[in-house]
């Protein structure tokens, strides 16, 4: 994991609400460093995925986080339209202090925040078939939702 130094250089360039309590490695992933937090807030406990991009696989990270953007919100305006809950249906990015969907530690690190979306699940490979179907059904929603989202951008 990080030193302290980094990880509260990185938190504090968060819009993260609260005190952080923890912050610990997080999930499977092999190209991104993931960590989730904690933070203390008046009205509870929230939590926060925190991700340092790897340079070596994401070459142009500033235009990764432009489509990431992008998508969310195009995501979450058709979630809210159709009725659904956005806070759990999409990411939720959390833009930097500068209002970027990214910061740039001192190092040259890029890294990225989301809200964390609790007892939700991922797989890394299918365990029964109906879990096959349902991320087919998934991935299927997820598009239909995107049929009309500007490409060009």
């Amino acid at each position: 994991m990080e030193n302290s130094n980094k990880i509260s250089e990185v938190t504090e360039a968060f819009n993260l609400p609260g005190e952080l309590k923890e912050c610990i490695p997080y999930g499977n992933g092999h190209i991104n460093d993931t960590y989730r937090l904690t933070c203390e807030t008046p009205e509870g406990i929230r939590r926060y995925i925190l991700q340092r991009m790897s340079r070596r696989i994401f070459k142009n990270p500033q235009e990764l986080m432009e489509n990431v953007s992008g998508v969310t919100s195009w995501l979450r305006k058709k979630i809210i339209e159709n009725g659904g809950d956005p806070e759990r249906e999409t990411l939720n990015v959390i833009p930097a202090k500068d209002g970027k969907p990214y910061y740039v530690d001192s190092k040259g690190e890029y890294w990225r925040s989301y809200v964390y979306i609790t007892d939700a699940s991922s797989y890394d490979q299918v365990e029964k078939p109906e879990d096959f179907y349902e991320s087919a059904v998934a991935f299927g929603h997820f598009q239909r939702m995107l049929a009309d989202y500007p490409a060009e951008t």
